[in-house]
């Protein structure tokens, strides 16, 4: 679903494809914050929410309900405050993208002792 474009916010009922393994919104003109319901598609895999309009604080759900993430990239959007430190417990990311978001403190440490391939880009 990514490169078209809409417009608004994720839909609540996203969060009923608990079996979704992949989530591509790249590239609309999705606003506002994540929906709660999300936390419910545990099998996920791979969220691309980069290039869109969303804003606040980025859940801390997302490390504590999508411990399956190997791909996580919400650069270029609106999120702000600190990067939670719940990231942490995304044992399986291989990739992470963060850039150019209104982000403020430091990267939690965790996320970098590991033994996983995790490059940051800036």
């Amino acid at each position: 679903m990514h490169g078209n474009f809409f417009l608004g916010q994720i839909p609540i009922s996203m969060g009923y494809l608990s079996n979704l393994e992949s989530l591509h919104l790249q590239n609309n003109g999705l606003s506002g914050g994540l929906p709660q319901s999300l936390q419910n598609c545990s099998s996920l895999k791979t969220l691309d929410l980069s290039m869109n309009s969303f804003t606040g604080k980025l859940p801390t759900w997302i490390g504590k309900s999508l411990v399956n993430l190997r791909f996580l990239d919400i650069q270029s959007n609106g999120f702000e405050g600190q990067i939670p430190k719940e990231l942490c417990h995304l044992t399986s990311l291989q990739v992470l993208v963060f850039a150019r978001n209104n982000f403020s403190g430091k990267v939690p440490t965790c996320i970098f002792q590991t033994d996983r391939d995790v490059t940051p880009t800036k």
